[in-house]
């Protein structure tokens, strides 16, 4: 039996019918803006809906005189064409900009997707280095695409592949140190924590660029740097500095004409 196209109804924006000769099969395109965003509801039943966001096409096959989708185990009368306005924040352009590796998406309610390393790279997240040698990004509506760290969401910055051992790492000679500065704890890491040794009768804290970034203290000091796009970071909430000065300024007390000893706190 043949297949009517008079059968099948349309429904949604820019929805393109394509009917093969006789009837065999119609080729449906859903002409979204975005094609990654685009769906299929068959029959205005929302649990009949094909999210491959991949591609905006699906065809439907004559079977006994009835339009079928290999997708469904029922006849389809209607398809409609729309768009998932949530998953807008998350399309694959945004994400390849952030991302370099070997990357893979798949289709779910809106794409997620899996960057890997070799056994000869290194993988950078947030420019924090990583253990594992894969990441996999979800999205997350209007907040665009995240990970999970120890199941907590955490919005993506950048993640990267670099080679093992290369100077595509950060590495102590990106940042210059004062001679009576600093001494290093970890090197050649995506993370680096300097230290500020104490000195009698002195307080102490960290410059960075010329800006002091920690309280003074008579105590020992650590700073915390990351790496991130093969420059050394400093964040403490309030401020962002790409590192390329960091020094230990130590105070002292000063004594006055009345004999009060002042100290610089």
């Amino acid at each position: 039996m043949k297949c009517s196209q008079d059968s099948l109804a349309f429904g949604g924006a820019h929805i393109s019918p394509l009917f093969s000769t006789g009837n065999k099969n119609v080729t449906l395109t859903c002409s979204a803006k975005k094609e990654e965003f685009a769906f299929f509801t068959f029959n205005n039943n929302n649990d009949r809906k094909l999210t491959t966001r991949t591609s905006a096409k699906t065809v439907l096959q004559c079977v006994d005189g009835k339009w079928k989708s290999a997708e469904l185990d029922y006849p389809v009368t209607k398809v409609t064409c729309g768009e998932e306005v949530k998953c807008k924040a998350c399309s694959l352009e945004t994400l390849k900009a952030k991302t370099r590796g070997s990357l893979k998406h798949e289709s779910t309610e809106c794409f997620n997707a899996t960057l890997t390393c070799t056994k000869n790279e290194t993988l950078l997240l947030n420019g924090k280095l990583q253990t594992e040698p894969s990441v996999s990004f979800f999205c997350e509506g209007s907040d665009g695409w995240v990970t999970r760290i120890k199941e907590t969401g955490v919005a993506l910055q950048s993640a990267q592949c670099v080679p093992k051992n290369s100077d595509t790492l950060c590495n102590t000679e990106n940042i210059r140190r004062n001679r009576t500065g600093p001494g290093t704890i970890k090197e050649y890491r995506s993370e680096w924590t300097l230290s500020c040794p104490p000195k009698e009768n002195k307080f102490v804290h960290f410059s960075v660029n010329g800006m002091q970034v920690t309280n003074r203290s008579r105590e020992e000091q650590f700073l915390d740097l990351h790496c991130s796009d093969n420059k050394w970071m400093f964040n403490n909430g309030e401020v962002t500095l790409n590192v390329t000065d960091v020094d230990c300024k130590y105070e002292g007390c000063r004594t006055n004409k009345i004999v009060f000893r002042i100290c610089n706190i």
